[in-house]
C-alpha cells in the first residue's frame, strides 16, 4: 500500500510540476496552485488533496488550452483581415494610379484646348482688326511664274484688280545692251513674302505685293 501511495504521490507531483510549467507559459502561472498538508495527514489524505490539486491544474490547463484556442481564432480572423485590407489597399492603388493617368490625359486635352482657343482668339483679333481697315482674302487671279517677263505695268494693273493696295516696285537697273529682256520686264514678284504662288492662292487685300523689273542701268 506504501509503494503504491508513493508511486501515485510521484505521479501526481510530476504531473503538478508539467501543468504548472505549461500554466506558466501560457500565461496563467500568474494563478498560484498551494497544497495544503498536515503532518497529521494519513495515505488517503494526501491522496485526496493531490487528487483535488491534479484536477485543479488539469481545470487550470484545459482553460489556459481554451484561452489558446481563442487567441488562435483571434490570430487567423486578424490575419484573414490583414489579407483583405491589403488586398483593398492594392485595388485602391491601381485605381489612383489609373485616376492619375485620366487627369494627365484630362489635363492634356485641356492644355490643348487652351491652346487652341487662344490661336482662335488670335485670329479673331486679326479678322476683327482687317474687318475694321476693310482687308479681306483674295486670290490674285495670276501666278507668280506666268508674271515673270509680263511687263511691269501690266501686272501691277492685274494686282489692282484683284484688289491688292499695297504695291511697291523695285527697279534693277541690270539692263546693258536690252538683248534677253526688254525694259520694264518683270523679273520677280512676292507677296506677303512669299515667291512661289499660284492663281488661287489666297492673301490678304494689304498684303505687302513687292514686283521686280529689269531696266536699264541709270
Amino acid at each position: 500500500m506504501k509503494k503504491q501511495f508513493c508511486k501515485l504521490l510521484a505521479m501526481v507531483m510530476a504531473l503538478c510540476m508539467a501543468c504548472g510549467a505549461a500554466a506558466l507559459l501560457s500565461g496563467c502561472g500568474n494563478d498560484s496552485i498551494s497544497v495544503r498538508t498536515s503532518p497529521d495527514d494519513g495515505p488517503d489524505e494526501l491522496a485526496d488533496t493531490y487528487k483535488a490539486l491534479y484536477e485543479e491544474t488539469a481545470m487550470k490547463l484545459k482553460q489556459t488550452e481554451n484561452s489558446l484556442s481563442k487567441a488562435n481564432a483571434e490570430k487567423a480572423r486578424l490575419n484573414q483581415e490583414l489579407s483583405e485590407t491589403t488586398k483593398d489597399l492594392e485595388k485602391a492603388q491601381e485605381e489612383l494610379t489609373k485616376l492619375k493617368e485620366d487627369y494627365k490625359s484630362v489635363n492634356d486635352r485641356f492644355t490643348g484646348l487652351n491652346l487652341d482657343y487662344l490661336e482662335y482668339k488670335e485670329k479673331m483679333q486679326s479678322y476683327e482688326t482687317y474687318a475694321e481697315n476693310n482687308t479681306r482674302f483674295i486670290t490674285p487671279g495670276i501666278s507668280a511664274g506666268n508674271c515673270v517677263g509680263m511687263n511691269v505695268q501690266d501686272v501691277i494693273n492685274r494686282l489692282e484688280a484683284a484688289g491688292f493696295t499695297n504695291i511697291r516696285t523695285v527697279a534693277l537697273g541690270d539692263l546693258i545692251f536690252g538683248f534677253m529682256h526688254s525694259d520694264g520686264d518683270t523679273e520677280g514678284i512676292s507677296i506677303g513674302g512669299l515667291e512661289n504662288f499660284s492663281a488661287g492662292s489666297q492673301f490678304l487685300s494689304d498684303s505687302e505685293v513687292v514686283v521686280r523689273y529689269h531696266t536699264f542701268a541709270g
